[in-house]
């Protein structure tokens, strides 16, 4: 916290180096029981895939919540 906000990097500190290991770490925990059936994350990219729209928007529900 700053006197003008809060500050905020673009880059990835000194200290976080490994923060891109634990975030792959953090969301394979999060949904393992869904990648590979319909989900494939890759550090901030989530692809969702199925094969009828109506399936399509219950998968999408299950990883917003």
């Amino acid at each position: 916290m700053t006197i003008s906000g809060m500050y905020v990097s673009n880059i990835m500190q000194q200290g976080d180096c490994n923060a891109p290991a634990m975030f792959q770490w953090l969301v394979t925990f999060i949904f393992h029981n869904v990648i590979e059936r319909f989900l494939h994350i890759y550090l901030d990219d989530i692809f969702i895939f199925s094969d009828m729209p109506e399936e399509h928007e219950q998968h999408l529900q299950v990883v917003v919540e």
